[in-house]
């Protein structure tokens, strides 16, 4: 839920009682030094555990009655990790030459047309790809599976259709995936939480992949004024 500490005082020292002062707020250079020294081998003795970016969202939508819907994105980010998810991604475009451009970028399986007849004479189940992208131009005869694909129908809100395969290829491999829900009790909350990387990664890199993410997370932001991301929390297990 939104928690607003504005009415206590101001910490002034370096040691104080967390209960009457507000949240101490820390650089993200800091906050990762922070962590790193918890998860010292003398300490935790996980120096490359995961760092996790905990989002605190404002719901709220243009009228006062009506709320963001859930969402669950793909953000792109500049700097990969092992994510541990296996991602399987089916490409459809045009052309031997960016048909082999696709399968270097990383793409489980390519095809054109003929790939969309092999779907049609049911010698291929697409439920059996996490992904399924496409170039603008096979739209036409995509329509004609569209049935068969349901909801993984490439979408350019969902950055599954465009122009730049290459990219939307990167960005499917090696992006952050992440959903925002509402609270069941607060409709206008919402919180996600989304690994950006390990501490062993640069900060500076893990600063970009949270640049990354808040602005993907910002497209989402409904036309009112106020703040719609309120608060990022970073954690890294086992400390809470």
């Amino acid at each position: 839920m939104h928690v607003s500490d504005s009415w206590k005082r101001v910490n002034e020292d370096d040691v104080w009682i967390g209960k009457y002062c507000q949240f101490n707020v820390y650089s993200f250079e800091d906050a990762i030094k922070y962590h790193r020294e918890t998860h010292h081998p003398t300490m935790y003795n996980v120096p490359n555990a995961p760092i996790f970016a905990h989002i605190e969202i404002n719901m709220q939508a243009e009228k006062i009655t009506r709320f963001v819907e859930n969402f669950h994105r793909m953000a792109p980010i500049n700097h990969k990790f092992d994510h541990g998810e296996e991602r399987s991604i089916l490409v459809f475009t045009k052309g031997l030459e960016n048909i082999e451009e696709a399968k270097k970028a990383g793409a489980t399986l390519v095809g054109d047309a003929n790939l969309i007849k092999t779907i049609q004479n049911g010698d291929l189940a697409m439920q059996d790809y996490k992904y399924i992208l496409a170039h603008t131009n096979m739209l036409p005869d995509l329509v004609h599976v569209r049935g068969l694909m349901k909801k993984k129908f490439p979408n350019p809100k969902l950055g599954t259709l465009g122009n730049d395969v290459i990219e939307m290829i990167h960005r499917f491999m090696n992006g952050i995936t992440y959903s925002v829900v509402k609270d069941e009790n607060q409709k206008d909350f919402a919180l996600a939480t989304v690994q950006i990387g390990t501490l062993q990664m640069e900060a500076k890199h893990l600063e970009e992949n949270l640049s990354s993410l808040l602005k993907d997370i910002d497209v989402m932001r409904p036309k009112r004024e106020g703040k719609f991301i309120t608060r990022v929390l970073l954690k890294s297990p086992p400390s809470k």
